[in-house]
């Protein structure tokens, strides 16, 4: 077993790339279902 904390170059760079995508599809299904929290300052009135 590897130590918790020694994370290789592999894993920090699989990391920086599928952050981002992940991140971005939770916030596209985020505001499909909550759209009430996502609207612009003018769609308020």
């Amino acid at each position: 077993m590897t130590d918790a904390l020694d994370w290789t170059f592999g894993q920090i760079v699989a990391i920086a790339i599928w952050t981002p995508p992940l991140l971005g599809y939770v916030y596209d299904e985020a505001k499909t279902f909550m759209p009430e929290r996502f609207r612009e300052p003018d769609e308020l009135d």
